[in-house]
């Protein structure tokens, strides 16, 4: 992706701002976000490995790749001010989290993309809507930047903002990201409840095979 210019990605979709007017006016008021998930998701490519990372949770206590060492780990990309499919995907973290709760060393992380806004404060009142156990999953805020880096550079997905019309729109994946205990990707699942299903397939049969 060329970061320069002032285009929109999403996905495989890039647009331009003008179109995004269009794409929100079209939707209508209250969208927050936009993605494009395609059949065969877009992101790093397995064996990707994800750097180190020290970041905020929504306890405000540093958190970051040493907490995750050992573990599987599903990656997510949300904010707390998408009123359109962010809502819709901690809903299927939340099933994630419940289905996966027998499990140990399975850990959730989703990562703001609007991490200005989403404080360690306002992510916890976010954890708390949604029933957030804090020992298997950690919603997670830190210098834009930092963020930036990781989720375009090495997870390779979108992160774009715009303001239109006063309303804050931000093109990021609705996919989500297995990850290994050594930080390597495993795949990216689109949230359908065939795709879903394969990774807490895909998650068990790692469990069961680890020494």
């Amino acid at each position: 992706m060329d970061r320069g210019r002032r285009l929109f990605c999403v996905g495989e979709l890039i647009v331009s701002k003008a179109q995004i007017v269009v794409v929100l006016l079209l939707v209508g008021a209250g969208l927050g976000s936009w993605f494009y998930t395609a059949a065969k998701p877009e992101g790093a490519d397995p064996g990707t490995e994800i750097p180190n990372f020290e970041l905020t949770n929504q306890a405000g206590e540093t958190f970051g790749t040493e907490d995750l060492d050992g573990q599987l780990w599903i990656a997510s990309f949300l904010f707390t001010r998408c009123k359109a499919t962010c809502p819709a995907l901690m809903v299927h973290l939340s099933g994630l989290q419940d289905a996966l709760s027998d499990l140990e060393r399975v850990h959730i992380v989703s990562f703001s993309v609007d991490p200005e806004y989403d404080t360690a404060e306002v992510l916890a009142k976010q954890a708390t809507a949604y029933g957030v156990d804090p020992d298997r999953w950690s919603l997670v805020t830190g210098p834009r930047d930092s963020i930036e880096t990781l989720v375009v550079d090495h997870f390779r997905f979108a992160m774009e903002r715009a303001e239109v019309d006063g309303m804050m729109a931000v093109a990021h994946t609705g996919n989500v990201v297995l990850v290994d205990g050594n930080h390597r990707v495993v795949d990216s699942y689109a949230t359908t409840p065939e795709q879903l299903a394969a990774l807490a397939a895909e998650v068990r049969s790692r469990v069961s095979r680890a020494p």
